[in-house]
């Protein structure tokens, strides 16, 4: 997993500074995930960065903890780095459309039980409240976690850095 964080930090780092006026945003959500061959439902939490490709498209990632997937078994943990398709509905809403990969452990003390990388996909939208802060709700799905797929809802919020060069 550190693997693919140093190279998604190293991505997007690159990608930030070869675009002078590059628009940005950081964020964290809260929401329910649940594991659907354990029925088991834990609150989690994501913290992400996201920057913008195209006036539609941006690379977003960063680390997952939906918690214990399974009774009597460690936290689980990740991070995860996707593409994310913009719509913009007027000029208060987008809806989105995200895929990409989870990059997940499970581990006590250093010594991993479980690991893998899965495919994400996920639906949401944006509603701004100002031209930098926007609330977001979001429905995922990481596929292939610990022999099943973890389903998780959000609501998180998010603050744009736009014109970094300026």
């Amino acid at each position: 997993m550190r693997i693919v964080l140093a190279l998604a930090l190293t991505a997007f780092s690159s990608l930030v500074a070869q675009t002078a006026d590059a628009e940005v945003y950081a964020g964290f959500n809260i929401g329910q995930f649940e594991h659907t061959s354990s029925n088991r439902n834990n609150t989690g939490f994501n913290v992400f960065a996201a920057v913008r490709l195209t006036d539609r498209i941006l690379l977003e990632g960063g680390p997952v903890y939906p918690g214990r997937l399974r009774d009597n078994e460690p936290v689980t943990k990740g991070f995860s780095i996707q593409a994310l398709g913009l719509f913009p509905v007027g000029e208060k809403y987008d809806f989105f459309i995200k895929g990409g990969l989870y990059d997940w452990e499970v581990e006590r003390r250093t010594v991993k039980f479980y690991a893998g990388r899965d495919p994400m996909v996920g639906i949401g939208a944006h509603r701004y409240i100002s031209n930098d802060f926007a609330l977001r709700v979001e429905l995922n799905r990481l596929s292939g976690v610990r022999s099943g797929d973890v389903d998780w809802i959000s609501i998180g919020f998010i603050r744009w850095f736009r014109e970094l060069g300026n």
